[in-house]
């Protein structure tokens, strides 16, 4: 609603026109970093980009930017936190697109930190001595979004008839690899359980659990959908994830219904996920669509409100299902009303029973982040390090 600033003190206070138990995080987000004003007004566009500049609080300071090249951060003198506690001077982004190309570079040492290693260049880094495999699981989940507003998965017997087919755990292990784990029907990463453990896994226990694999069952959901015989649809998925595609594909086949597999290029993926592009009927293009998303922060409204909740259902938001219920929507409305975890921890188990019992996503798997580190340096990643990467991350081994 508004602020004050007491220049003396330093201090922000916001004011807000409602309750809002998320708050707390946006000071850490991107939103709420601090820039030059003068500095952001003058350049206008060019601002944090190659053509212009970047001006914050941080403890590096901008040099240069070679467009699709090199970023060179040094340390900045004038930081808040003191420069002498910064043991690296200086930092060198390396822009490298291909990940064999980042596999040499890493090998060749003139790489010291490596993130997002793939399966498929795993074994060049687990080859090398002076460097450490590093990994850790984040917010990230990996799922199938099925189009809960056009056919044939307006019909959630359609979507529970797929979704039994599907062996999420041979997903898991076929595609996520050594480092991941197998995404239950909440679409929650496990280290969003942290409120109260025991709580969520008792919950999810008695979720109907969809993502074990049942001909049986998947049978009995397809004899009571809409389409008894079977049906098609086009399953959209990026050129570099098809592996996983046509391992689902296989599966589906099995009870008569056809999946089609439709490649959409990296640099289309955000339209996909945000909506951006409709047909002629205002629906999103895909009837399914295999997607992932990573939460802006470790609470579970980072999953639940973003991918569920029918205020996201516009263009620009998340909810890649199209899915709405307004019990559901009630429940999550009231975990921002108040900071007491325990209350907060029901409404969220009471919406997740909801969604999970209608299927609108088929949850697959959730990846680790994967890090190769030179042995020069000890990092310790944090479930937040995919949005707020940190130099306290990193430590020098002296």
């Amino acid at each position: 609603d508004s602020f004050e600033v007491d220049e003396k003190t330093r201090t922000l206070t916001v004011h807000l026109t409602q309750p809002d138990s998320t708050w707390k995080y946006v000071p850490a987000t991107t939103p709420c970093q601090i820039l030059k004003k003068s500095v952001v007004e003058a350049e206008g566009d060019a601002y944090g980009t190659n053509e212009g500049s970047v001006v914050g609080t941080g403890p590096y300071k901008f040099v240069s930017w070679a467009a699709d090249s090199q970023i060179v951060l040094e340390k900045n003198e004038y930081w808040w936190g003191g420069a002498d506690n910064l043991a690296i001077d200086k930092i060198n982004f390396y822009v490298m697109k291909d990940a064999s190309t980042i596999a040499l570079a890493v090998k060749s040492g003139t790489i010291d930190f490596a993130p997002g290693i793939t399966n498929d260049v795993l074994p060049t880094y687990e080859s090398l001595s002076n460097y450490n495999i590093i990994h850790d699981f984040e917010t990230s989940t990996v799922f199938v979004a099925l189009n809960t507003q056009v056919a044939p998965f307006d019909d959630v017997n359609a979507r529970k008839a797929l979704a039994y087919c599907i062996d999420s755990s041979l997903v898991q292990q076929s595609i996520g690899g050594e480092y991941s784990a197998k995404l239950d029907v909440t679409c929650l990463s496990d280290n969003m359980y942290y409120m109260d453990p025991d709580k969520w896994h008792t919950a999810v226990g008695e979720m109907e659990d969809y993502t074990v694999q049942d001909y049986d069952k998947a049978k009995e959901y397809l004899a009571k959908s809409k389409y008894p015989d079977g049906f098609e649809f086009d399953f959209y998925t990026l050129s570099a994830n098809v592996p996983e595609a046509e391992l689902i594909q296989s599966m589906v086949g099995e009870i008569g219904i056809k999946m089609n597999i439709k490649e959409i290029l990296s640099a289309d993926m955000f339209s996909y996920l945000y909506g951006f592009n409709e047909d002629e009927n205002g629906n999103r293009p895909y009837q399914a669509f295999g997607s992932s998303w990573v939460s802006d922060y470790l609470d579970p409204v980072g999953n639940l409100k973003t991918m569920f909740h029918s205020s996201n259902t516009v263009p620009g938001c998340a909810n890649q299902a199209m899915w709405k219920n307004a019990d559901f929507d009630a429940l999550i409305d009231k975990s921002y009303e108040t900071t007491d975890d325990s209350k907060r921890v029901e409404y969220f188990i009471e919406a997740s029973k909801i969604a999970a019992d209608d299927c609108a996503y088929i949850p697959l798997y959730v990846p680790e982040s994967v890090y190769a580190v030179s042995d020069k340096f000890t990092f310790t990643p944090s479930p937040q390090s995919f949005w707020n990467f940190s130099y306290t991350d990193f430590q020098v081994n002296k």
